[in-house]
């Protein structure tokens, strides 16, 4: 510092300064142990802590063009208050419901094991009703499609009452969130529409708009389109795009629903006893629904959840309009992908078994489609030029997509898996 260069160069007694070195030492203490604490009182906020708006709320479920022309077309989200209470779930989902219910012996449900998510944390397979003895008294969360057994006591959301919906693959899949409580999900998005439904304990929201503030949250997994932020301890060094955001703050009790628009971020926190159910379907659908045919339609009660067909995330791999959407919408929020970052964005998180299982051949499947969209062979992909692809090179895509899934798929098969001579041939 110039001033102490200054002072330690003069010829002046040092014991005359004694007072003012000592008054300085003082207020230079004072104020590193200041900053230090504005420092650790910053890193201390949770995410979703800053400028807050409201969002809107009705009371139960809007009719079927209302929902979708003034929120799902517009990208809002909107609060259903008490919207499942109509619903036989409602009533009958306690734990002693689902212990004395006649249950197949290979009722297996997905088990996360630990309540604050990181996408990285072990998982566990065990019967339904082992897991509802058991999760009161660990931290076990259950994270799983609705057991086909227990779907009839779930009435598919009024606004969804639409026949595309019901029986031509719109429905994507019903995801069952059950816990003792205390769950804290990431930051993440997610490429779905979504109606979650409450209904048992409470729900906290904390909501960003894309549209606004996108590129101010760093989903820096984009892999499973989720943010490393600690929501607990938000490091704002770290992610300083995240002074800049106001949020959206919902809170939802037992018989709530929240319509979570596509691709909107948000992060998610459960109390009490904790049952929901997530309706997600397909986002690129939307504009082939016929809403004159469900139109001021009332719910009807006996369109439950296993009625319904639900064509899973697979099968969005057979709509080319979906792949293509899919891909624009990875350019707009990926600035110049790179093929390693193509590769961390469609790949999935491999142990090392299943790299030595795999080798090079997944890689290939996802060099080519790299190839085919880096039509200036810059080496990188860029929305400009991946939006000028043509249908015949989107079909050849869609192909290789496939044949990736596929592969994938036959990690538990090795024997059956092709060698890398045979996939390059194939390309």
């Amino acid at each position: 510092m110039a001033w102490r260069s200054t002072l330690c160069g003069s010829r002046v007694s040092v014991m005359d300064f004694t007072p003012f070195l000592l008054f300085t030492f003082l207020v230079c203490q004072q104020g590193y142990f200041a900053v230090e604490v504005h420092k650790e009182t910053r890193q201390w906020k949770r995410f979703g802590d800053g400028p807050s708006h409201t969002m809107d709320e009705v009371d139960g479920f809007p009719e079927s063009r209302t929902f979708f022309e003034n929120y799902v077309f517009k990208s809002r989200p909107l609060k259903m208050r008490g919207a499942v209470k109509t619903s036989p779930a409602f009533r009958l989902w306690e734990d002693d419901y689902f212990l004395e219910m006649e249950m197949p012996p290979d009722l297996h449900v997905t088990v996360e094991t630990m309540k604050k998510e990181n996408r990285s944390q072990p998982v566990e397979q065990m019967h339904f009703k082992e897991f509802v003895h058991v999760y009161n008294h660990t931290n076990q969360y259950l994270v799983n499609s609705v057991p086909k057994i227990i779907a009839k006591d779930i009435i598919l959301p009024r606004p969804l009452q639409c026949e595309e919906m019901i029986h031509e693959g719109f429905l994507t899949e019903a995801m069952m969130w059950y816990s003792s409580g205390g769950t804290s999900s990431v930051v993440h998005t997610d490429s779905v529409d979504n109606i979650n439904c409450l209904y048992r304990g409470d729900k906290e929201f904390v909501f960003v708009d894309p549209h606004k503030y996108g590129e101010l949250v760093d989903l820096d997994h984009p892999e499973g389109a989720y943010s490393g932020i600690d929501v607990d301890r938000v490091d704002f060094d770290k992610y300083p795009g995240l002074r800049e955001v106001e949020y959206y703050h919902v809170n939802l009790t037992a018989g709530d629903c929240l319509y979570i628009p596509y691709k909107w971020i948000h992060q998610v926190r459960s109390y009490n006893r904790n049952i929901a159910v997530n309706i997600w379907w397909n986002f690129h659908k939307n504009k082939k629904l016929d809403l004159s045919q469900c139109e001021g339609r009332e719910e009807d009660p006996a369109i439950t959840l296993d009625k319904c067909q639900f064509s899973g995330f697979d099968e969005m791999l057979q709509d080319v309009e979906s792949i293509i959407a899919h891909f624009l919408d990875i350019c707009k929020t990926n600035k110049e992908i790179t093929f390693e970052k193509f590769q961390k964005i469609l790949g999935i998180d491999l142990t090392e078994e299943d790299e030595q299982v795999l080798g090079t051949e997944h890689k290939l499947y996802l060099s080519e489609i790299f190839r085919i969209l880096d039509a200036d062979k810059s080496q990188k992909l860029e929305y400009k030029e991946v939006e000028k692809t043509s249908i015949e090179a989107w079909e050849k895509v869609q192909e290789l997509l496939i044949k990736y899934d596929d592969l994938m798929g036959k990690l538990d098969e090795p024997d059956e898996n092709e060698t890398a001579e045979e996939i390059r041939d194939e390309l």
